[in-house]
């Protein structure tokens, strides 16, 4: 048994086994338990997998991934409706593509958000139809291993290169959350 003194109130002679200072009532832990706290910032300095979110994308697709996206068929019949289907497809959508995961909202009213985890992703693609690849966009396409949200796709402007770089973060989360993919 050692005296220690009161973190909130000063206190000195508490001892390190009572549950509470007796003055204040604040939570008393031994001088050793509080030394080995560890912080977060000192688990990351240690090389632990917790890593910083980055911000890779965020904000919405451009109106002409989404004309092309969605006004393929009718896109030459109805063009002047596509365009302002597409602008308000635009304003509907949010995508946020981080490190760690990808948040894409859709909705204008009621809204529905669907979040995955990098690590989760099993596949990654993009397609593009005879407009997209006039316009320069395509559809990026995840599948994971997701329960809510086993593939997500949403258009961007130069999904190859989009693809690359979530394949990239993909295999970083993969690594320091040591997940294991095993094939069916």
């Amino acid at each position: 048994m050692a005296l220690v003194k009161c973190p909130e109130c000063g206190r000195d002679n508490v001892s390190d086994r009572a549950g509470a200072c007796p003055s204040c009532g604040c939570p008393i832990r031994p001088a050793a338990s509080v030394q080995h706290m560890a912080t977060t910032s000192d688990i990351r300095n240690q090389g632990s997998p917790i890593q910083e979110e980055k911000v890779l994308f965020d904000g919405m697709s451009s109106r002409l991934a989404w004309a092309a996206y969605k006004g393929t068929g009718s896109f030459i019949i109805h063009a002047c409706c596509g365009f302002i289907f597409a602008w308000l497809l635009s304003y509907m959508n949010k995508i946020r593509i981080t490190t760690t995961r990808i948040t894409v909202v859709a909705g204008l009213i009621s809204q529905k958000e669907e979040r995955v985890e990098l690590f989760r992703v099993r596949d990654t693609k993009f397609e593009q139809n005879i407009i997209q690849r006039l316009t320069g966009t395509g559809t990026v396409i995840l599948v994971s291993n997701d329960k809510t949200a086993p593939q997500i796709q949403f258009p961007m402007e130069k999904p190859k290169e989009w693809v690359d770089r979530i394949r990239v973060c993909i295999n970083e989360e993969r690594k320091a959350n040591r997940v294991l993919t095993m094939d069916q």
